[in-house]
């Protein structure tokens, strides 16, 4: 690999090109003429189109990525692009993306621009995993500083994602196998001659009392508020670890 990259990049793609910029349903390849760094993408469409798309991506800010970053830091005019492979199949597309990935090392910085390895189940190099989780553990968006903090969605838009999931449980009249309920239980059996899971159990069981501040009721658990109040515990329990002020305009406090 080492060989390949250090060679002319430009050279090694032009043995690769076997297309016009026209043709549909390809595997493409932009080199930045300043680096030699390079990007791979396939696309069904024309690579003509792509270029487009790539372009007033990066103009305009939309999906900003090291690919996009670059087009805008060095212009779109320093980029050679290349078709490197065609096939109507969408599978194959993606399994020769993540074999010209491999071959480029363009998913490696001093390479190229590709955040993942591509194909049909792309993984991220370790780079780009550590700068997401920095960026996600930056934003802090728990507590008060959740942009939905102490907001609830509107009754129509509760009802609407009531219809469309209303038919969707996939347990729904399913019933196990006879073969499948011994198991079960077997399994069940096992457990619970074993004194750690008896013990794992018993402290899952122990819950803590709950005060409704709102009409001064001690309820033994969030389950039995839950229960009684007829409203929902996950909401319950939102609103007692601080996710949400309040929940269905009342709030609580453990004992």
């Amino acid at each position: 690999m080492g060989v390949i990259i250090s060679m002319d990049i430009n050279k090694l793609i032009k043995t690769l090109k076997i297309a016009e910029r026209t043709e549909k349903d390809v595997v493409y390849c932009a080199v930045n003429k300043k680096n030699l760094k390079v990007y791979v993408g396939y696309t069904k469409s024309t690579l003509y189109r792509r270029i487009i798309s790539h372009n007033y991506c990066a103009r305009n800010s939309i999906d900003n990525n090291f690919f996009h970053n670059a087009l805008l830091k060095y212009g779109l005019e320093n980029f050679d692009w290349y078709v490197i492979f065609a096939s109507s199949k969408l599978k194959e597309l993606k399994l020769r993306e993540r074999k010209f990935i491999e071959l480029l090392k363009s998913n490696q910085r001093q390479f190229g621009y590709n955040l993942s390895n591509g194909g049909e189940s792309p993984t991220f190099s370790q780079e780009t995993r550590n700068k997401i989780s920095r960026k996600a553990k930056s934003r802090e968006l728990f507590g008060t500083k959740n942009p939905f903090y102490g907001k609830t969605h509107s009754l129509a838009t509760r009802k609407h994602w009531s219809k469309i999931r209303k038919g969707k449980c996939n347990n729904l009249g399913y019933k196990h196998s006879k073969k499948i309920k011994e198991k079960l239980s077997q399994i069940r059996k096992r457990l619970c001659k074993n004194p750690d899971h008896i013990l794992t159990m018993r402290l899952a069981q122990k819950s803590k009392p709950i005060i409704c501040l709102s009409n001064s009721v001690i309820y033994c658990s969030i389950n039995e508020a839950a229960r009684q109040l007829n409203i929902k515990r996950s909401g319950i329990k939102a609103q007692l670890h601080g996710r949400t002020k309040t929940y269905m305009g009342m709030t609580f406090k453990f004992t």
